[in-house]
């Protein structure tokens, strides 16, 4: 390449959809941390089936602040502290 050239810059929906696989990768292990089952989850969340964690912790879907809060609860505040505005632990989840 020339010294004039310059590359072109990656694709900015290429950064969030590896920024949003970074996340999912992290909250993927903060369950397994915990030792909660993906089915486990699911049913602690009130969801039907054990699918819609599996399609957030691959990046599948989007992650949402909510999605965030709800793993650091039923993971027993286990989320660092830059993820969560209040404590984790705050409000019950059914175990």
């Amino acid at each position: 390449m020339r010294q004039d050239q310059q590359q072109m810059p990656a694709s900015p929906s290429s950064f969030a959809q590896a920024a949003r696989k970074r996340l999912a990768e992290q909250l993927r292990q903060m369950r397994t941390d915990a030792r909660i089952s993906g089915r486990e989850f699911a049913r602690r969340a009130g969801w039907r089936s054990s699918s819609q964690v599996s399609m957030i912790e691959h990046g599948r879907r989007t992650i949402t602040p909510d999605h965030i809060r709800l793993w650091c609860k039923i993971c027993g505040g286990l989320c660092p502290r830059r993820w969560c505005t209040s404590p984790c632990r705050s409000e019950g989840v059914a175990s």
